[in-house]
This record gives structure tokens, C-alpha cells and sequence, in this order.
């Protein structure tokens, strides 16, 4: 392609240098840059600036080179010793050069002591400045790390500034854009946090040699909840604390949160981190209804330097730039959050796919999480010295990293102790039991808690449990124990004073049961991990979860049913099938041929050599349930011989975001003799909603048993 010839055009008082991309306008004979034309914007500099007082300028003009490929215009002011006005005895030769195809222009100056002069002279510096368009450039970039957005002129004038000791140093108090309103440091010569004022919001975090480690792209707005009164709470040598705090207007309808919020900051000196916490209150006398079920303080990194997560020591990578989530580069697949990466930036990751819920973790599990950059090497991590502040207790399941890069803290305890010793029906010790403290007063109402801490530990091998650091309050002691069916909730709520100690003495669990074993399927840990998990299909691998133990986070699992049942539905044969080969971890609805999704119906076959008149009982554990309408018959598939329905169970969204279990539900279901025969049985497991391939039930364990004999009554009894 032919480049275009420079043009140099003269009109009046003024020169213009063009070459097809930029065109400059120089005044003439001063020499100041009063256009520049690119880009479709007619000039670029400030329309507002006076062409006066703009310091060095030239008296007479020369053009000093002309060609089709260049030119280089001169504007020079020869030093007069008898003008006593000049005071800098130095001839000035300003010079500005166009090429072709070039977009953009260079300009120097020559500076020359006239032959024999002797006048001293100081000259620190010259300077070449050019103000822009103040209605278009708002965004500065000095390094890769130093960009961000500027404040307007109007903003260091007194009605919108505050000027501080330093004559430019500026305090924005009522900026135009109201992002910019105020900002503070806190720093500790290891690690500098910058925070905008009120807001709360952290800006800038330099760290490792790195100006700013957080996202440079990232906009300032729609940051959630945010602060309108600053406050420094404590202030030392040693540590610093800051609030941010929001409170509750009732009058204020935009406010849809009746809750005044307090957003903390702490920094500690010798401490290359800082502490980050909230905390919430209600308003005396507000009876506004809310559902609040989690906040999240999540964290942009530079997506140039952040490149490898590490949430585990086994579960580590390299992850995709957010650009291979965009549609010219990755393929949005039914979930919304997945992404198949078709054409990545990084190649060896062509074929995967990302998904930030393949990431999350049990509280229990997690603990440190966060990315490493590319450069410095330098690590960024979120870390919870506790999970006491979050709701769902120890199995809930929460966020870690995703493609951003972000890191997410799912968003805060003092002192006492509790002792006791947590032993199974048969007096076994209940070891590696869970047993918590919460509000909660019903049975397994823990997991669905949100008001209030929770404190968890497991029992060691004999049973034996310590509680520490219980704020006072008065709780319900909840436990599980893997192995059993159903959740304790000791009879008595526990009192937990300032400086006390608490002993429980001995605690007995008597899981739930009736009579003797019929048969049972599966493990009851609250999981679906002891059933078939299938390979993924090849098509949307993540390598992360190839042969691993959580293989179930591949995405797609829920149609590998259909792959493995493709004309018809699971049947399982207590005695003769094995629940790890047989028995699908998820039951779920099958794709049709016409790519329709379909009920589905599960069959469990077993013998009963003889009938014990009365009922049976089936103890069905679910590890978790997702739109589900579950339907259980025996023998027969109608009306009479219907022994459960549940309408729409679950909400917990388990199979689409790669999870192994959600919500813990557990039902007894009756079962009348009079629908049980001798011989061979069927319970058939229906999955009664179509159409929906993210729907479905995991299953923990079901177990059918026979009705109690009187002798087996007594001894419940007894135990009792």
C-alpha cells in the first residue's frame, strides 16, 4: 500500500504539516502547536487553551527539509544582547519533523550561546506540554502498571478540591466523577493499600516491586456495597484500622438492604498482607423482610502478569486470559458460566473448558487460595484464618478463583471452650464426627443458618472434641457422623459465657432406625463420591480433573448418563450390582433422539425370602436435589402402590456446577407389607421432570428395613 506524500501548507499565521494520518497546525512564526487532527477528531488538543503566554517562541520560520517522504519546518528566536527583555542568552531553533506514514510527529529544539557571550545563566529545564481535549482524554497510562482514570480540572477548584499543604497536592472532595472521592494509603513499607474515600473500595494494592497488582481495566463502578462515611478506628505504630461505613436510611427506597454496613481495613506493620472484614447491623425497630444469602469481596488482578492459580497443592494451573472467554475465541456452552476454548491465547489450553465453579471447595477444605504472577514473581492470596462468619457450616460449598484472574473471600471470633465426648448408638466412638455449635435449634437446620457464627471441629479417633474460641451466645450443638444416617441436636441449648468453660460430659447419638437391614445402597458421608462418576466426554476435558478424586467437576457429566443408558434407564440388583459401576452418581433426566430431555425411571431389584407383616421403612439420604419432582412406587408404577412424592426438591444447582453433594435432606418413607410380595421386588426411583438437563438428584444412601420386631423394640428402648 503506497504511502501518502507530506503536504506543507501555509494559510495566514499559521503552517500545516499533513501526511494522510495526522495533521498538525503550527503557528507561524512562534512556532506552538495550536491542532493536531487524528483519528476522526477534528483536534485533539484543548479548544479552550489560549495560544498566549506559551512560554519560548520563534520569531522567524524556515522550512529546512521538503520531500514527498518528509519535511521539517524551523522556528527560531535569535538572541538579542541589546533586548534587555530577554533574559535567556541563548538562541532557540524549535524544529518539528512529519514522515510519511507515520502517525505521529517529532519535535526538538536546538538551543546555541551566541559566539562570545558571557551572561551566566540557569536553565534546570525546558518542558514541551500539551493539553488535550479535556472532554475526551480522561484516561492517563505512564507504564504498564500506572494507568488509571484522572480527575477533570473543574475538580482542583475550591468548590470540588481541597488544597492540601503541598500547593499540588489536591484532596478531591466533591469530584465530578464521584469515583474519584478521595482516596487513602495505608502502608507499611512492605505493602501499600490504596482505598477510595468513603467508598471503601480498594483500588491499588503495590506489592513485590509491582505499582499496582489489581486489574488496571477494571471501572471503578458497580462495586456492590460501598461506604459513605470514612473513619479511622484505631491508629498506632503497630497497626492501623479503617471503616468504611454505609448506614441504613429507611426514607431511602433505592436502598433495597436494611442493614447498615461497616467495610474494615487493617494493616499491620511487619505484616506483608491486610485484613479485610464487615460487619452488619440492623436497624433497632426495622421488621423489613430480606434474603441475604452471601456477600463476596473479590479481587482483580492484573490479568497481564496473574496467569497461574493454585487452590490446593494438588489442584494448580495455568488458566485462561479473560479474552478466551469472548466469543471470537471461546463457545458459551449450556451452563452459562462454562466456555469451551476454541481458540485461546495460550494454545496448550485449545479444547478445555473453563468454569469458576469447577474451583469451588467445601469451607471445610479451603483455607489459602489466590494466583502467581508471571513477573515479579509474587504471589496474591486470599486466606481465611477461620470459616466461623460463613453460613452452610463446614460442607457448604463456595467459590475460590476463576478466569479474571479473581479471587474471591466469601466475606468475620473471641474466646471460651467446650469440652465433650460424642460416642454412636452402640457406645462406639464417634470419631472424625463434625459436632457445632449454631443458632439453629432444629435438626440440621445448620445448614441453611445465615444469622450468627458457627464453630465446627471433628472429633479425634476416641470421640473427644474441643470448641475454641466461641463467641458468648447461646447455641444448639449440632453433629454428624460419617458412616450414620441423620444429624444430633443435643436436647439442651449450651450457654457459652466471657472466660468460661464448658463440659458436655458424655453425648450419644442414636441414629435413626426401626428394624433389621433389608438391603442398602451406597455410603452415607453425605456425598454421592462412593457412585459412578463417569469419564468425561473428551470434547469439554478440564486436564485439572483427569484422574483425580474429583473427577466430577468435568463439566457435562449429566449427559454421560445418556451415553451410558442410551436406550434405556439404570437398573440396579441389590446382592449382584456394585454401586461403583452401576449405580450413577447423579439421577438425571436422559436425552431423547431428538435431543429432548426425558424422565427418568430407576429400578432397585431385590428378593425378600418371607414378608414381615407391618411396615417397612426406607431411609432415603440425599446428598443433593436440583428441581426435582422424585416419585417412589414399589412393585408397580400407579397410584395405589406410590409410597413418596416430592414436588420440585432442591434448589441447590449441584449437576450444572460440578459439585458431589449440596443441601443434606433426609426422609423416612412407609412402606406397607401389603406391597412387598415373596420373591423377587421392585422399587422403581422416578425422576418425573422432563425437560430439563441440570436437573436431578444425588443420592447419599438408602437403606429399606424391615418392620421391629418386639424384642428389637426393648432393646431401642433401653438405649433410649
Amino acid at each position: 500500500m503506497a504511502k501518502n506524500k507530506v503536504r506543507l501548507i501555509t494559510k495566514g499565521s499559521y503552517v500545516i504539516l499533513d501526511n494522510g494520518l495526522v495533521t498538525v497546525t503550527i503557528s507561524k512564526p512562534q512556532g506552538c502547536v495550536t491542532g493536531i487532527k487524528y483519528g476522526g477528531m477534528g483536534n485533539i488538543l484543548d479548544l479552550k487553551s489560549s495560544e498566549s503566554s506559551r512560554g519560548l517562541s520563534g520569531d522567524e520560520y524556515n522550512v529546512i527539509n521538503m520531500s514527498n517522504d518528509v519535511v521539517e519546518v524551523s522556528f527560531k528566536n535569535s538572541f538579542n544582547p541589546s533586548d534587555s527583555r530577554n533574559k535567556l542568552p541563548l538562541s532557540v531553533d524549535i524544529r518539528y519533523i512529519l514522515r510519511s506514514g507515520v502517525s505521529g510527529f517529532h519535535c526538538n529544539s536546538i538551543y546555541e550561546r551566541p559566539d562570545g557571550s558571557k551572561k551566566a545563566l540557569d536553565l534546570a529545564q525546558t518542558r514541551m506540554v500539551f493539553k488535550l481535549r479535556r472532554d475526551r482524554f480522561h484516561y492517563m497510562a505512564i507504564t504498564d502498571e500506572k494507568q488509571r482514570i484522572m480527575p477533570m480540572p473543574d475538580d482542583l477548584l475550591p468548590d470540588r478540591g481541597k488544597q492540601l499543604i503541598v500547593p499540588e497536592s489536591v484532596l478531591l472532595v466533591n469530584p465530578i466523577n464521584c469515583d474519584l472521592k478521595g482516596e487513602i494509603i495505608l502502608g507499611n513499607g512492605l505493602v501499600a493499600v490504596t482505598i477510595s474515600k468513603p467508598q471503601g473500595c480498594v483500588i491499588g494494592i503495590n506489592y513485590g516491586g509491582m505499582d499496582n497488582i489489581l486489574d488496571l481495566k477494571s471501572s471503578k463502578s458497580s462495586r456492590g456495597l460501598s461506604g459513605d462515611e470514612y473513619n479511622v478506628i484505631n491508629m498506632s505504630h503497630d497497626v492501623i484500622e479503617v471503616s468504611f461505613k454505609n448506614s441504613f436510611n429507611p426514607s431511602d427506597s433505592s436502598n433495597k438492604l436494611p442493614l447498615s454496613v461497616d467495610i474494615r481495613y487493617i494493616l499491620r506493620s511487619g505484616v506483608s498482607g491486610f485484613h479485610c472484614y464487615s460487619i452488619y447491623e440492623r436497624p433497632d425497630g426495622s421488621k423489613q423482610a430480606f434474603d441475604l444469602a452471601q456477600t463476596r469481596m473479590v479481587f482483580k488482578l492484573r490479568r497481564d502478569r496473574f496467569h497461574y492459580m493454585a487452590i490446593t497443592d494438588e489442584k494448580q494451573r495455568i488458566m485462561p486470559m479473560p479474552d478466551d472467554l469472548l466469543p471470537d475465541r471461546g463457545k458459551q456452552l449450556i451452563v452459562p458460566e462454562s466456555v469451551l476454548l476454541v481458540n485461546p491465547i495460550n494454545r496448550d489450553l485449545k479444547g478445555e473448558v473453563d468454569d469458576k465453579y469447577q474451583y469451588s471447595m467445601d469451607n471445610k477444605d479451603g483455607g489459602v487460595h489466590g494466583w502467581i504472577s508471571s513477573g515479579p514473581i509474587i504471589g496474591f492470596w486470599i486466606i481465611f484464618p477461620s470459616n466461623e462468619f460463613r453460613n452452610g457450616g463446614p460442607t457448604k460449598q463456595n467459590l475460590t478463583v476463576h478466569t479474571g484472574p479473581n479471587c474471591l473471600a466469601i466475606s468475620h471470633c473471641e474466646k471460651i471452650r467446650t469440652n465433650a465426648r460424642f460416642v454412636s448408638s452402640s457406645l462406639i466412638p464417634a470419631k472424625n464426627a463434625y459436632v457445632g455449635l449454631s443458632s439453629a435449634r432444629t435438626e440440621g437446620a445448620w445448614q441453611t443458618e445465615s444469622k450468627d457464627y458457627q464453630f465446627w471441629v471433628q472429633t479425634d479417633s476416641n470421640g473427644n472434641f474441643i470448641i475454641e474460641n466461641v463467641i458468648p451466645g447461646v447455641y444448639g450443638l449440632h453433629g454428624w457422623v460419617p458412616g450414620f444416617i441423620g444429624d444430633y441436636l443435643h436436647k439442651e441449648l449450651v450457654t457459652i459465657s466471657a472466660g468460661s468453660q464448658t463440659e458436655l460430659g458424655n453425648l450419644t447419638y442414636v441414629p435413626v432406625r426401626d428394624g433389621p437391614t433389608v438391603w442398602e445402597i451406597g455410603y452415607p458421608d453425605r456425598t454421592a463420591i462412593g457412585f459412578y462418576v463417569p469419564d468425561v466426554n473428551p470434547m469439554y476435558v478440564n486436564k485439572l480433573f483427569l484422574n483425580c478424586p474429583e473427577q466430577y467437576r468435568q463439566y457435562g457429566l449429566w449427559d454421560r448418563y445418556t451415553d451410558t443408558h442410551p436406550q434405556s434407564d439404570q437398573v440396579f440388583t441389590v446382592g449382584i450390582s456394585d454401586t461403583k459401576k452401576d449405580w450413577f452418581f447423579a439421577h438425571v433426566d436422559r436425552r431423547g433422539p431428538d435431543n429432548k430431555y426425558l424422565p427418568t425411571t430407576w429400578t432397585i431389584k431385590f428378593n425378600l425370602d418371607s414378608i414381615i407383616n407391618g411396615v417397612y421403612k426406607l431411609r432415603l439420604a440425599i446428598a443433593s436435589a436440583t428441581r426435582s419432582d422424585l416419585m417412589i412406587y414399589v412393585n408397580y408404577i400407579n397410584q395405589y402402590h406410590l409410597v413418596f412424592e416430592e414436588m420440585n426438591l432442591g434448589m441447590d444447582n449441584t449437576v450444572c456446577r460440578h459439585g458431589i453433594h449440596g443441601l443434606y435432606q433426609f426422609f423416612i418413607v412407609d412402606v406397607s407389607s401389603l406391597l412387598l410380595i415373596k420373591g423377587d421386588n421392585s422399587m422403581f426411583l422416578v425422576q418425573a421432570r422432563g425437560g430439563d438437563s441440570l436437573c436431578g438428584v444425588l443420592y447419599d444412601y438408602l437403606r429399606l428395613e424391615a418392620p421391629a420386631s418386639p424384642s428389637m423394640r426393648a432393646e431401642i428402648h433401653i438405649e433410649e
